[in-house]
Order: structure tokens, then C-alpha cells, then sequence
């Protein structure tokens, strides 16, 4: 481009310029190339939002003093809610809840977000449940994204509960 530059006697004015130009067209298409890609990257973390739940039972046996545990991952784009809870008959009890926070500049950072919840389960727990079976429930519940709400993300584990001094 120069060569026909200095062949058509142009001055070197004018072909900084247009150099200049030239650049400026390069550094704006990469520019845009960037935006595009963090633009689906953004909206392919808004879209997926819970990535793994996890669900740690401790045996599958709940007694007075048991841990449980779940984890999530999340995309980091907005908050993400976590609750843990266990299921028998028609009652269901919350054994512990957390709001997974996002990313501070949660559209162009795509780090994940961990974050885990943790319960004991009290006497007082214990005594709104009989002996027998139940289900442990881990769920992790994204926000809406452009107009959408995703589905609840669920791990649940099959337990028994038995009280302190009953004989497996």
C-alpha cells in the first residue's frame, strides 16, 4: 500500500494518514471481535448459571448431631440461591439456606462462583421427623436473565432418620 502510495507521488502527509487509518480499522475489528466473544461468553453464563450441586449425606443414616452438607458451583453471573432441606411424608423441613453472591462485574468476569451450606441436625429437627425413611433434598435456584428463569438444579439423597437409642 505505501509502494502505491510513493509511485502516485502522494505526500508523507498523506500517508500517514492513511496508515493511521488503516490501523484504526484493524484496532476497531478486534475490538468488536472481543465484544462479540465476551457477549456469548456472558450470555452462555446468564443461560447455564448452576454448574454442579453436590449433596453430602454422612452415610445415609440422620441421627441427633448429624452433618450434612451441599455445594454448588455457579456461573458468577447473578445470585444463585442454596437451600438444603430434608423431605418425609407430606413435611418438609429447611435445614439451612445461603445466597451464593455473583461477580462483581458479573457480565465480563467468568470466573466461578463456590459456595456450600452446612447443617447439624438439632434435637429440635429431629423431633418435627419420625424414624424411617426420607428424602434429603439439595437445590440451587438461579435468577432471571433476559426475560428467563431457569429450572431449579436438584440433588436428592434417600436417608433414614432413627432417633438416639433405636436399634438399626
Amino acid at each position: 500500500m505505501l509502494k502505491l502510495l510513493d509511485e502516485a507521488g502522494v505526500s508523507k502527509k498523506v500517508r500517514v494518514l492513511v496508515v493511521a487509518a488503516l490501523l484504526a480499522e484493524k484496532a476497531v475489528l478486534v475490538f468488536v471481535v472481543a465484544c462479540v466473544a465476551l457477549a456469548a461468553l456472558s450470555g452462555y453464563r446468564a443461560y447455564f448459571q448452576v454448574r454442579a450441586v453436590e449433596l453430602e449425606t454422612g452415610g445415609g443414616v440422620l441421627r441427633g448431631g448429624s452433618v450434612v452438607r451441599a455445594s454448588v458451583v455457579t456461573s458468577g453471573r447473578t445470585f444463585v440461591e442454596l437451600k438444603l432441606e430434608v423431605s418425609q411424608g407430606g413435611r418438609t423441613e429447611t435445614l439451612a439456606a445461603r445466597e451464593v453472591p455473583k461477580n462483581y462485574f458479573a457480565a465480563v468476569d467468568p470466573r466461578s462462583q463456590r459456595a456450600s451450606v452446612e447443617a447439624s441436625l438439632t434435637p429440635e429437627t429431629m423431633s418435627s421427623l419420625r424414624a424411617g425413611p426420607a428424602v434429603l433434598r439439595a437445590t440451587a435456584t438461579g435468577r432471571p436473565q433476559w426475560l428467563r428463569t431457569p429450572p431449579p438444579e436438584v440433588r436428592e439423597a434417600a436417608v433414614e432418620i432413627r432417633h438416639d437409642g433405636q436399634v438399626p
